[in-house]
């Protein structure tokens, strides 16, 4: 159809040429017969290099519009792909920078759940030990105040012993004393044959009958007593 509709603007415009270059009808009959053959062929011609350059013209269109096209769908798609990729990788940056971060906080609550265990589990022992060694400590010291109080009452039943000994020996040396100041003051008092006026112990007799017996033997040493 553009072919068509150019020859024939171009056959219009040579027969319109070629009428106008004549003054009369018939010549100009004549010239439009004669140039018939010569304008068909530059007709050709014509339409060949209009077509050549509407081609041309169309191919360079059609190309910078279809560059233009691809370029702007390239450009687009290689923007959409970069956005989401960039978008993708920043997602994947973001999980991996919570999940370090998620880590590191459980990790450091672990830390600081298992660091407060182990002061109260080394406190609870400690507090054992301290309770045991407190424990162990009174033990020790009662047994040792125990200890004191049996050397204590020990020694103290020992010293009453020894007092009372003590005390035995002294009465003992003082009824002695008593015995033997009686009989000498009743041997002195009286005479050796008064064996029989009641003296109050046995001693005394006793002592009173070595005496008369010593009366009866003149040769004895106790003649120096009073035998009257």
């Amino acid at each position: 159809m553009r072919e068509i509709v150019v020859v024939a603007v171009v056959a219009v415009a040579l027969a319109l040429a070629h009428a106008l270059a004549v003054d009369d009808d018939a010549a100009a009959a004549v010239v439009v017969g004669t140039v018939t053959v010569a304008d068909a062929v530059a007709l050709a011609v014509a339409v060949a290099v209009v077509d050549a350059v509407v081609d041309a013209v169309v191919d360079a269109v059609v190309d910078a519009v279809v560059d233009a096209v691809v370029d702007a769908v390239v450009d687009a798609v290689v923007d959409a792909v970069v956005d989401a990729v960039a978008d993708a990788v920043a997602l994947a940056v973001s999980v991996a920078l919570t999940v370090a971060v998620v880590d590191t906080v459980t990790d450091a609550v672990a830390l600081a759940v298992s660091v407060a265990l182990t002061v109260a589990a080394v406190a609870v022992v400690a507090a054992v030990a301290d309770a045991v060694a407190l424990v162990v400590s009174v033990a020790l010291t009662v047994a040792v105040d125990v200890a004191d109080a049996h050397v204590v009452v020990v020694d103290a039943a020992a010293a009453v012993d020894a007092a009372a000994a003590v005390d035995a020996a002294a009465a003992v040396d003082a009824a002695a004393a008593v015995d033997a100041a009686a009989v000498d003051r009743r041997l002195s008092a009286d005479n050796i044959t008064s064996v029989d006026k009641g003296y109050s112990t046995v001693s005394e007799v006793f002592v009173l009958q070595d005496y008369y017996l010593a009366c009866q033997n003149p040769s004895s040493a106790y003649i120096s007593f009073n035998c009257q």
